[in-house]
């Protein structure tokens, strides 16, 4: 996007795990950028970012030439695993930003006279959620401004794999990320070299090679529950959503939800997508509140809510909260097991409600259902493809009389190799 006022709003910009370029770009997105040169004035916070948004606003040598000022927060509002170029941008002063878990670069900013006192107005702000770049015509350089340092090439290395990128030299731009995201593993640099990655892979249509890199690469390096363990889970849902899976992205996200209860960055990141995902994707409004509710009681204070508001386009408050409703199946922690399995349930004897949990190391066709002492079926608890990974399900039996019941569980792998059955023996008392 290039040549835009934008004013007046809440947020003038609103970026969440999007990759928006402020610059002019070539549809494919080869070639380098050229200045953007539009205008974030007064609003209230001039760009907001939050979860991966990876925003180019310039660098050498085609600065943004944007102007980001006489904002009443913050000219750029950075939180949560960004990395943001944003030189030789024009910003009235020192350039005002807030970075938190993220990296917003902003060295070689302008001095002098504003850039873009003539750009054409817009009537909204805008709202981006995905990676669009937008090509029309291409802009000058204006000569009444200045850099505050010399121009001179940057020697970051993720900024030369993006140049390499730049001019359509994908396979250097590929063996670059990697050759970062080794060095780097589970950090900011990291996870942004894998994200990129990522979208070098899909644009040229090599997805099916980007999910052998992760599967022989980068799982054997997760050791624990953290943010790249979460990077992993959203590629996965991408993946679900470009399939209109819907209800495996719930499943991914309500499991997250247990696995990082106890990191703060994480869990709350998980309830904004999965907010999200009812507002937007689902149109399942109530449910939308639902979560964003979640959020606002436990994290009152955090500029999310601000964002959460923003969205719903009204107040979370203590008195619009809505109870969690238990949910029949929750993965039980991530990871990918070596083997199927099905766990003695707990407690056992039961009354009304037991636990059984279940492993599946590939992605299969699974059935957990129940049988009375008769082997009669009572319920059919999973039936359906599952990907791999541990799952912890419910069994309520408030319907059912006192007695011996079993839980068989069969699964069918989809590469074709043996089928796995347990049966397991439960006790009901009441």
């Amino acid at each position: 996007m290039y040549n835009n006022k934008i004013t007046g709003h809440t947020y003038g910009l609103y970026c969440y795990s999007s990759a928006p370029y402020l610059a002019v770009v070539n549809v494919n997105h080869q070639g380098y950028p050229g200045a953007g040169r539009n205008s974030i004035k007064q609003n209230g916070t001039g760009i907001q970012a939050v979860f991966g948004s990876d925003l180019w606003l310039g660098v050498f040598p085609n600065g943004g030439y944007n102007s980001i000022s006489n904002n009443s927060s913050y000219g750029i509002y950075a939180y949560n695993d960004n990395i943001i170029w944003a030189q030789y941008n024009w910003w009235n002063g020192t350039p005002s930003v807030y970075q938190s878990s993220a990296t917003v670069r902003t060295e070689n900013y302008l001095t002098g006279g504003d850039p873009n006192p003539l750009v054409n107005s817009i009537s909204n702000g805008s709202q981006l959620s995905s990676n669009n770049g937008i090509m029309l015509k291409t802009s000058t350089t204006d000569n009444t401004t200045s850099v505050t340092s010399p121009e001179s090439k940057d020697n970051d290395p993720l900024l030369q794999a993006m140049f390499l990128e730049f001019e359509d030299k994908n396979e250097e731009a590929i063996s670059k990320y990697q050759q970062i995201f080794l060095g780097e593993l589970n950090t900011c640099a990291g996870r942004y070299a894998l994200r990129r990655l990522n979208e070098c892979y899909r644009k040229t249509n090599r997805k099916v090679e980007f999910d052998g890199y992760i599967r022989e690469s980068v799982r054997p390096k997760v050791t624990k529950n953290d943010e790249l363990s979460a990077l992993l889970v959203e590629f996965e849902n991408q993946k679900f959503l470009e399939d209109k899976d819907y209800n495996g992205v719930v499943n991914n996200l309500l499991g997250m939800l247990k696995v990082y209860k106890d990191n703060e960055s994480l869990y709350k990141q998980t309830l904004f997508n999965l907010s999200l995902l009812y507002l937007h994707t689902l149109n399942d409004r109530p449910q939308a509140v639902k979560y964003f509710s979640k959020l606002a009681a436990k994290y009152p204070s955090d500029q999310l809510i601000a964002s959460a508001e923003f969205l719903l386009g009204e107040e979370l408050h203590e008195g619009g909260l809505i109870k969690e409703a238990d949910e029949e199946l929750e993965l039980a922690q991530y990871g990918i097991p070596t083997e199927f399995g099905l766990s003695s349930n707990y407690p056992n004897p039961f009354n009304p409600s037991t636990v059984m949990d279940i492993q599946v190391p590939a992605m299969s066709h699974v059935t957990l259902k129940i049988y009375d002492l008769l082997g009669r079926q009572v319920i059919t608890l999973i039936d359906g493809v599952k990907n791999e990974g541990y799952y912890s399900v419910k069994f309520n039996a408030q319907h059912l009389t006192s007695g011996i019941y079993f839980a068989r569980m069969v699964a069918v792998p989809q590469d074709g190799t043996k089928p796995f059955s347990r049966t397991m023996k439960m006790l009901l008392t009441k």
